[in-house]
């Protein structure tokens, strides 16, 4: 089996670098926050784009966004799972605007007329690819954070602006590189804070867990069979209706399975979504699928790993992967719960790129771990002119605390 992604468990924790600040003046912020219209609830993973554009970015936990633009748009865009997209005319302010989504209805007829069918219309859209996705090379520009917590408590904060150069999905994987242009990593001191989760390949897991385009994740041929596809509950993205696969594994393999839906445009049977969990039941072959390396005496236990996907215009937009465990020492009496998130946005894209690709001496690698490529970046505002995942009122309050630790 391929290993897609890896975690290491080590001692002791990094250091913190150091700061400058960066001058904004000349960019125009338009900040907000998201809700649901009904229950006033603040909504994640919305999808905020320039209409005319590639220029976008997502809501945070908490509902919030931040757009920097070098000129004022006269609308935003806002789209997510489930609701009607909202057109925002900025005409007033532009900083903290409300923004409200509707949620969107499905008739049941629609699940009617596929039901029976989820294995070949996957089948099918797997077979749309060449006419969904993009095919010609691309540079994407995108924001990459991963974040580490004991318990409630973040410990650890990696965050990154990023270029990528995407071949195309009819290539692969095998010539998509990365590379960071900017970053910081903000690591907790405190003596308690003796493990650290170190994700292998960081900034690269969106090329690893594409499963559009790297099918060995989803899609293998040996394992299509290992899985029992149900159409599920349909649903709205973007005004338009989609068609919900569930999947569950239905026989043993060697490996961990996974569990999740997949989501296709009904008119077109593009992928717009995946929602991916690894089966830990049993515990032997998740540790195997999980875990690189950890200190000896280590006990280890995976929780959860779980991986979102978004895509947009026929390529990847949104990543979001989730890592849970519990370790303790054989001697300890209670173990102690980390979670592991990261996180990536796509907030601009080249389109037909054909400039300079991105040397090997300078592209991330699969074997790398994040937190040690930009703990020696010295600017924690490094974003500047980039788009960025705003932090959560949570995360925000952590990266101060951690700034007053240097």
């Amino acid at each position: 089996m391929k290993r897609l992604f890896a975690f290491f468990l080590l001692l002791p924790l990094g250091i913190i670098a150091s700061a400058q600040d960066i001058d904004e003046a000349t960019l125009i912020k338009i900040s907000g926050v998201v809700r649901d219209e009904i229950t006033n609830d603040k909504l994640e993973d919305v999808s905020i784009t320039v209409p005319g554009t590639n220029i976008g970015t997502i809501t945070n936990g908490d509902g919030y966004f931040t757009l920097k633009l070098k000129e004022k748009p006269e609308i935003l865009q806002f789209s997510a799972i489930g609701y009607k997209t909202n057109t925002y005319k900025l005409e007033k302010g532009i900083e903290n605007i409300k923004i409200n989504l509707t949620p969107s209805t499905m008739v049941l007829k629609e699940l009617v007329v596929y039901s029976g069918h989820a294995f070949n219309l996957l089948m099918s859209a797997l077979e749309k690819r060449r006419e969904n996705n993009v095919q010609k090379p691309e540079l994407h520009t995108s924001f990459y954070r991963e974040t580490i917590q004991k318990g409630s408590r973040f410990v650890d904060v990696s965050e990154a602006v990023l270029n990528t150069y995407n071949a195309g999905y009819q290539l692969g994987t095998t010539y998509d590189k990365v590379k960071v242009i900017q970053g910081r990593h903000l690591v907790s001191q405190r003596g308690k804070d003796t493990i650290s989760v170190k994700v292998m390949g960081g900034p690269t897991l969106p090329i690893m867990l594409d499963a559009v385009k790297n099918t060995d994740v989803l899609f293998d041929p040996i394992d299509l069979d290992a899985y029992k596809y149900e159409m599920d509950e349909p649903v709205v993205i973007d005004d338009e209706p989609q068609l919900v696969i569930s999947f569950t594994p239905i026989v043993e393999k060697p490996w961990a399975l996974y569990y999740g839906k997949i989501y296709l445009n009904k008119q077109t049977l593009a992928f717009t979504r995946l929602e991916f969990s690894l089966d830990t039941r049993d515990q032997a072959k998740a540790i195997r699928h999980m875990l690189y390396k950890k200190p000896g005496g280590l006990r280890f236990k995976p929780r959860e790993l779980t991986t979102i996907v978004n895509y947009k215009n026929g390529r990847i937009n949104y990543m979001r992967n989730t890592f849970r465990f519990h370790c303790d020492y054989k001697k300890r009496l209670f173990a102690t719960n980390f979670t592991c998130t990261s996180e990536m946005v796509v907030t601009d894209v080249e389109e037909n790129y054909h400039g300079p690709k991105i040397e090997n001496k300078e592209r991330f690698k699969e074997r790398e771990t994040f937190g040690d490529a930009v703990q020696n970046f010295s600017d924690p505002n490094f974003w500047g002119a980039y788009n960025i995942i705003e932090p959560t009122e949570s995360l925000e309050k952590a990266v101060d605390r951690l700034k007053k630790m240097k």
